[in-house]
């Protein structure tokens, strides 16, 4: 199971490495991407929830919104495709926001790696307080270069991803030597009952 989470934990903080790099090497592109993105994922679920109502319009009279709904969100991705411009110019205050619980987050994380006794505890503090502060920033912000907001949150999501990594390869090791203190302690006294 701790194989599992560990493993999972490092894809993830790797993925946070290489995806800050190209927000950070192609920001302009990442950003457009991004919207277009966004675009298809309705576009996507609008044709979805239109075939929904013309396969079930028949059977279940509350398929009737999905016409509503699809067409909507069908229409919305298509304008996201077309105009991706007009969400580039909110991503900004999306970022922030979600900067800012990542902040906080990885705040709680500090706290947590301190009661555990993590020696570089105070590593992961300083960058839940950037993070937070960043957030704040381009929240009250939000008409600073959208190049630049994707640019910063690049270098977050990269720092954040080295320093997960550097935890998880730490508190990988640490389990090892407990679990093999542990072994050794029961060969020498016998087997431990928890209760």
């Amino acid at each position: 199971m701790w194989k599992e989470m560990r493993n999972s934990f490092i894809l993830l903080s790797v993925f946070y490495i290489l995806f800050g790099a190209v927000l950070f090497v192609w920001p302009a592109l990442s950003a457009r991407a991004v919207c277009m993105v966004i675009g298809i994922f309705a576009l996507a679920y609008g044709v979805m929830r239109i075939v929904e109502y013309i396969r079930f319009k028949d059977r279940m009279s509350f398929f009737g919104a999905n016409l509503a709904v699809g067409i909507i969100m069908a229409l919305c991705g298509v304008f996201l495709l077309i105009r991706p411009e007009v969400l580039m110019a909110a991503l900004p205050i999306v970022f922030g926001v979600i900067i800012l619980f990542n902040g906080i987050i990885e705040l709680q994380r500090a706290f947590d790696l301190k009661r555990f006794g993590y020696e570089g505890w105070w590593y992961t503090l300083l960058l839940s307080v950037l993070t937070i502060i960043l957030g704040i920033l381009i929240f009250w912000n939000p008409f600073v270069a959208v190049q630049t907001t994707v640019m910063a949150i690049g270098i977050i999501l990269a720092v954040t991803g080295v320093t997960n990594l550097i935890t998880g390869i730490t508190a990988s090791r640490n389990i090892r030597r407990l679990k093999k203190e542990y072994e050794d302690m029961e060969d020498k006294f016998g087997p431990f009952f928890w209760f």
